[in-house]
């Protein structure tokens, strides 16, 4: 019996640490109806500066401005919508 709930506790912390250091890029939401509000927080993990600058300038022509930025084991970039670039 003992093998089997420190399997399980093994699985349990696996799973939730795991879960933790999932830092992928999070895809922004469709464009809210006109009027309304949006905003939504992303991971990008890149420590270049090149990607990061073009991660941030696809985000811009999508119509979305970053307005936070913070984190300690991955970069968290945060949104606000305002309108697609032509």
């Amino acid at each position: 019996m003992r093998p089997v709930a420190l399997l399980l506790v093994l699985l349990e912390a696996t799973g939730c640490y795991g879960a933790a250091y999932d830092h992928r890029e999070v895809s922004p939401p469709p464009p809210p109806a006109p009027g309304a509000l949006a905003q939504y927080c992303s991971f990008n993990g890149t420590t270049d500066l090149d990607e990061a600058n073009a991660f941030l300038a696809r985000q811009a022509q999508r119509g979305w401005v970053l307005t936070a930025v913070g984190g300690q084991t991955a970069t968290v970039y945060c949104f606000r919508y305002e309108g697609a670039r032509p």
